[in-house]
């Protein structure tokens, strides 16, 4: 039997490297003889920079930026294409889980450290960075990153010092004459993990704003500052990016690449699912386990599952998915083309267990799922 385990990661508990492994020594229990296909996954959030670039044979490099909150953290980047292109994930620079809960707060925090990060790349000499957009904890609409390339932001005649989702409101002009040159020398792709606008109902400050620290009249400011940014981008930039495909991805980080870089913005699962070479593996396969963290309606949008799923649809294989956490409503109804679903918090397992003991729990679920699958 020919299995294939592509799952994205279970963030702040296991990477999807972590996951794979976790999988493999449970089915390993129940059919000692299956082969096995790996393809730890990523959408665009974490682990992307570290996936592609030992498959593609690249070198990995760290730099020191400075994290959502101003303080200098070590973050990193991998070198690959023989040094012409350079990939790295926002979420090693301003994700989540880098800010203790208790400090989270999305006007605060700013992209300034992914604009420190692109600076630190430009001294490789590479043509071209791909941006994994996933996990991030700002709201800021990539202001703070093109700060730091060069843009200048106004609230009147006064230059705003440090951008971050808290002084978006006060933008009133926009100024790029001193954009780095170097902008205009290097192809930028935004490998996004969702597919949402940038405003509205759907957009980075409504649906995400809660989960980075967000009260529901934070989410109302920011969705304003997030307006005033489009429409300040429209009248000094020429560009209108609010409805953008995954122009919502990383609290506007999305919207700021294609503004301010001229940057193409991509789905992440797909690229790096091509990059793996996952559909071919999924042709091969007689069943597919994936999984992440959070399996809800989200998980649709441009995540990792959702690629699986598709491939799987497309080649007629059975799936199977493990979440940390799974959607009582879409347990209920099920996902089209899912045979079975597992999470590992239940009545008798707490998150916090779950996620202190994550991998085991991925290992029972695995052998429990492969037993049903041999049953029927």
């Amino acid at each position: 039997m020919k299995i294939l385990l592509a799952p994205d990661s279970f963030k702040g508990s296991a990477t999807s490297k972590e996951v794979v492994s976790a999988m493999e020594e449970g089915i390993k229990q129940m059919i000692p003889e299956a082969e096995i296909m790996k393809a730890p996954l990523s959408d665009g959030g974490e682990g992307m920079s570290l996936i592609l670039t030992e498959k593609l044979g690249g070198i990995l490099k760290k730099a020191m930026v400075k994290g959502p909150l101003g303080d200098e953290i070590s973050s990193y980047y991998g070198l690959v294409d023989g040094g012409r292109t350079a990939v790295m994930d926002v979420a090693s620079v301003i994700g989540l889980p880098l800010i203790p809960e208790e400090r989270r707060n999305p006007l605060k925090t700013s992209t300034e450290g992914v604009g420190e990060l692109i600076s630190e790349i430009w001294n490789e000499g590479v043509e071209r960075i791909i941006i994994g957009l996933g996990g991030s904890s700002t709201v800021d609409g990539g202001t703070g990153m093109a700060q730091k390339l060069g843009v200048i932001f106004y609230s009147g005649e006064k230059k705003l010092e440090r951008m971050c989702g808290g002084v978006l409101n006060e933008i009133t002009k926009i100024d790029i004459s001193f954009l780095h040159s170097k902008v205009k020398k290097t192809k930028f792709i935004g490998a996004c993990d969702v597919v949402n606008p940038l405003l509205g109902k759907h957009g980075a400050a409504a649906v995400y704003g809660p989960q980075k620290g967000a009260s529901p009249e934070q989410v109302i400011f920011l969705e304003k500052g997030l307006a005033n940014l489009s429409l300040r981008m429209k009248e000094f930039l020429g560009k209108d990016v609010s409805e953008i495909k995954g122009s919502g991805a990383a609290g506007g980080l999305g919207a700021g690449l294609v503004a301010f870089l001229e940057a193409e913005l991509c789905s992440g699962i797909e690229l790096v699912m091509e990059k793996l070479g996952v559909e071919e593996m999924v042709k091969n396969a007689d069943i597919i386990f994936s999984g992440e963290g959070k399996i809800d309606s989200q998980t649709s949008s441009g995540k990792a599952v959702a690629g699986v799923l598709k491939l799987a649809l497309k080649y007629n294989k059975p799936a199977v998915l493990i979440g940390g956490i799974i959607d009582p409503a879409l347990a209920k109804s099920g996902i089209k083309g899912v045979l079975e679903m597992e999470s590992l918090v239940s009545e008798s397992i707490s998150v916090k267990e779950a996620m202190k003991n994550t991998r085991k729990l991925i290992s029972l679920s695995a052998k429990k799922l492969i037993s049903q699958f041999i049953e029927c």
